[in-house]
């Protein structure tokens, strides 16, 4: 397409802004985008903005903006291995 949506996954890299809005390694994820154009899967980006990311890595789930909180669905953290399980997400 026009956008360079459908071409190449460079192209795609530059027509999404992966480098500021993802900002993840781009070499890790191009196979990915490339088997889903090769095999017309579609993609959906769903990311939370790093500002909120950040804030609740740093502070924990309490320092999470109210807009993020009214989100999330019920957290059980009483459960250690759940619990564990959300603190190593947040170290990623």
């Amino acid at each position: 397409s026009k956008d360079g949506l459908g071409s190449s996954p460079s192209k795609f890299r530059e027509a999404c802004d992966w480098d500021r809005v993802w900002a993840y390694d781009w070499d890790i994820y191009a196979p990915l985008f490339r088997f889903c154009q090769l095999n017309l899967n579609r993609i959906i980006g769903l990311n939370l903005p790093l500002e909120a990311v950040l804030t609740v890595s740093r502070g924990g789930l309490d320092s999470a903006p109210e807009w993020l909180r009214e989100q999330l669905p019920p957290l059980d953290l009483t459960k250690q291995k759940h619990r564990r399980r959300f603190e190593d997400m947040l170290q990623m």
